[in-house]
């Protein structure tokens, strides 16, 4: 078993990525963006099991954006099962129409994915899921994702290093998801791309991940600051979108997320 790190803390981390992934879907779905060169969110081998959920939201500063000069998606997620004696399901629903007072109301344009996880050894964790398996409104028609993945957890003093690495289909390798006139492309050079990541937790509190999904590197940190006070399941997070600046625009995401168990 884990020494350091807790269950909330993989949670929290699995839930951030979703988040991530969930912002670059939108921008490069909306702006026809090269998904090669502006990607991020990974997919973990770990995330919830029987009575856990998260919620979120998360953001990033767009300035051709309707309304507001802000892109925002929230989403939930919710587990299934036990990934050390079985294994488990975990499920995201992403929201892209978050105002409810704008184009057809809230969570109109949304999707959902999936995946399933297994811990094979007290600190190694293996996946295979699918992004994007259902989706509705303004987001009908986007490219599935199927993805495997793992992840290894090594422990020192007060440090956990999780090293993950995976293959995929859809936005891990093709190089648009849709254009904003509905035209899908796929030029891909091959069918399957490469991601990964280094993260580093440090005491539960706080986590720094360096990823890489094809060719695009981010950057993200997350912390858990109102631990103090007690409450010790919401989290905060912040990405470097783009470490290349492919992107046009601000690259600086900022994600709130709560964590915990029915």
């Amino acid at each position: 078993m884990l020494e350091l790190l807790d269950h909330a803390r993989l949670q929290s981390l699995s839930a951030f990525n979703d988040y991530l992934a969930g912002i670059s879907i939108d921008i490069t779905k909306h702006d026809n963006y090269d998904s090669r060169r502006f990607n991020t969110g990974i997919p973990q081998a770990f995330g919830n099991e029987f009575r856990d959920f998260h919620i979120g939201l998360s953001a990033i500063h767009d300035k051709d954006h309707r309304d507001v000069p802000i892109n925002p998606i929230s989403g939930l997620g919710f587990g299934l099962g036990d990934a050390e004696n079985l294994f488990a399901i975990d499920t995201f629903f992403g929201i892209s129409s978050v105002s409810p007072w704008s184009g057809e109301g809230f969570a109109h344009d949304s999707y959902l994915g999936f995946k399933l996880h297994k811990m094979i050894l007290s600190k190694s964790f293996i996946a295979a899921g699918c992004e994007n398996l259902f989706s509705f409104g303004r987001d009908r028609g986007l490219l599935k994702s199927y993805f495997l993945t793992a992840d290894q957890i090594y422990e020192f003093n007060s440090v956990s290093l999780i090293l993950n690495l995976g293959v995929g289909t859809g936005r891990f390798y093709t190089s648009v998801f849709k254009s904003q006139f509905n035209v899908e492309y796929d030029d891909a050079l091959t069918d399957l791309g490469v991601f990964g990541s280094f993260s580093f937790v440090i005491n539960n509190n706080f986590a720094l991940q360096l990823s890489k999904v094809v060719d695009s590197f981010s950057f993200s940190s997350s912390v858990m600051p109102l631990s103090i006070i007690g409450l010790r399941r919401l989290y905060f997070g912040f990405a470097i979108m783009d470490l290349r600046s492919n992107l046009d625009r601000d690259n600086l995401s900022v994600t709130i997320m709560y964590v915990n168990q029915f």
